[in-house]
């Protein structure tokens, strides 16, 4: 491998490593906020749904640092292979992940919700006991659009202020 070759490699391993999560290899908190507001103003111009999930792991605070890193693994792991190739997946903060749901109403995300929930409650244990979660779920309203210049920001904003624990 030649000098330039490392470089450009060690670049896009280095850029790479800012727009994604390193413990889960989803996309950080930045990268889903830009490409939530270009899909938002997709949206507006094809008049489709989109709906913004946050999901929260509940109890965390209990958790152990290591214990902590092995249920946002796991969940992360799940959650990739419970929502579709068009929705943005991010791990949004320590205990937090972001759903962008492209092309998907409010009813639509409730369904989504529960099935998240079931997933994640079947599969990931924390102390031998199912871990729980909370959903908050917001649909975008083209009627902001104007007036905002994060359309995500709001979105995002609303879902958490939505958050309902599943049990």
């Amino acid at each position: 491998m030649s000098l330039n070759e490392s470089m450009l490699s060690s670049n896009s391993h280095s850029a790479l490593s800012g727009i994604y999560d390193p413990l889960t290899d989803l996309y950080n908190r930045n990268l889903f906020i830009q490409v939530s507001n270009a899909l938002l103003r997709i949206s507006i111009r094809q008049k489709m749904p989109v709906c913004i999930a946050m999901i929260s792991l509940d109890r965390f605070d209990e958790m152990e640092s290591s214990e902590t890193d092995i249920v946002v693994k796991a969940s992360a792991n799940l959650l990739k292979q419970v929502t579709r190739d068009s929705d943005v997946l991010s791990h949004f903060d320590k205990d937090k992940f972001a759903l962008l749901l492209y092309n998907c109403n409010h009813q639509s995300s409730k369904m989504v919700a529960d099935r998240i929930h079931h997933q994640i409650q079947d599969h990931i244990e924390f102390h031998n006991q199912p871990v729980s979660i909370s959903i908050g779920l917001a649909e975008f309203d083209n009627s902001l659009s104007e007036r905002l210049e994060n359309l995500s920001d709001q979105l995002v904003e609303d879902a958490l202020h939505a958050m309902t624990h599943y049990h």
